[in-house]
């Protein structure tokens, strides 16, 4: 009797002890589920980074130092960036010969390109290239784009991760979740997405991996990336990373996805970056008229016409003349 007493305490306790992590595991994959469901509403619903249109002023503070490199390699920048759909414009002090210095302004307004010198008095154009007509072109001006527009924006702006906008990161089927948590930082609720990711770096055709990769949302500010890690692997160049960013936002009562501040670390086996960006928000609204050379007094540009632009309405009008001339010849002369 005391043994079927103690098979069925065994039996119990077996019992409890499998339900109870199976029952655990159940509720724990339906809070992920859930989670889930609410993290690819708000995607859906996030503002487009076509749609997102703001003016700020960046001071940026680098540090650098490498292996047989005595102290550290510091470095100033400022920056002015701003956006309004698919124009842009990007204002940064550059070297323009030894000891001179130049206030360069480039803008894309999607019929053409340009860069002025606001150095100079009145201003003066350094490049004026039209866009959509020489395919060589239109790529020479996205790198330039992505030097002096995209990598900047990748630091500062709140839904963008590794280049890209998070809703199109996410979605990607080379973007992998692997754990979905909620978690309380400083007395708020945020949500922890552990992921892998496998990209393609079209700039320097390279293929690499992020593995270890954490990003931290905040649900209450429009799912903004507050922070972000991952280990870096270049599968071409056979390079590994660490790298870490950090992102404050007190533009929130602007209702702007914009960081107020950005911390970014890198370091490598022989190599440590470390870059701080503060961030400035003068506008959330910028004119399409800040993005053509006549609001810097200059003229427009006359590009050259094709044959048929020159004189496809005279040819035309041409054509219906001769036309109606021929069809009154013909009237009167069967009378």
């Amino acid at each position: 009797m005391k043994a079927t007493k103690n098979v069925c305490f065994i039996w119990l306790t077996a019992f409890f002890l499998f339900v109870g992590p199976v029952a655990s595991c159940a509720n724990a994959s339906e809070e992920d589920a859930a989670l889930k469901k609410e993290l690819f509403a708000a995607l859906a619903s996030m503002q487009t980074y076509d749609q997102l249109q703001f003016h700020v002023r960046c001071l940026v503070e680098s540090s650098d130092s490498e292996e047989g490199m005595s102290g550290k390699k510091e470095s100033k920048t400022e920056y002015e960036l701003a956006k309004n759909g698919d124009c842009y414009i990007s204002i940064r002090e550059v070297e323009k010969s030894k000891g001179v210095r130049a206030k360069i302004l480039r803008c894309s307004n999607g019929s053409y390109a340009f860069a002025i010198d606001k150095s100079t008095s009145p201003p003066s154009v350094v490049y004026l290239e039209r866009l959509g007509v020489d395919a060589a072109m239109d790529k020479q001006v996205a790198s330039q784009k992505m030097l002096d527009f995209d990598v900047p924006i990748n630091r500062i702006y709140g839904h963008m991760v590794v280049g890209k906008p998070l809703p199109d990161l996410i979605n990607t089927q080379d973007f992998s979740i692997k754990k979905l948590v909620k978690r309380e930082v400083l007395g708020k609720t945020m949500v922890e997405l552990d992921f892998e990711y496998d990209g393609f770096d079209a700039e320097h055709n390279d293929k690499y991996r992020l593995t270890e990769g954490k990003l931290l949302l905040d649900p209450a500010n429009h799912w903004v990336v507050v922070s972000a890690s991952w280990i870096y692997e270049s599968l071409n160049f056979k390079a590994k990373a660490k790298e870490e960013w950090q992102r404050d936002f007190a533009f929130a009562q602007a209702d702007c996805p914009v960081a107020s501040k950005s911390i970014m670390k890198y370091e490598s086996e022989k190599f440590k970056h470390e870059s701080i960006w503060t961030v400035d928000l003068k506008r959330q609204e910028v004119p399409k008229e800040e993005f053509f050379l006549t609001f810097y007094g200059l003229p427009e540009p006359q590009f050259d016409k094709s044959f048929l632009e020159k004189w496809g309405w005279w040819l035309i009008g041409g054509i219906v003349f001769l036309a109606a001339g021929g069809w009154l010849t013909m009237k009167r002369s069967t009378k």
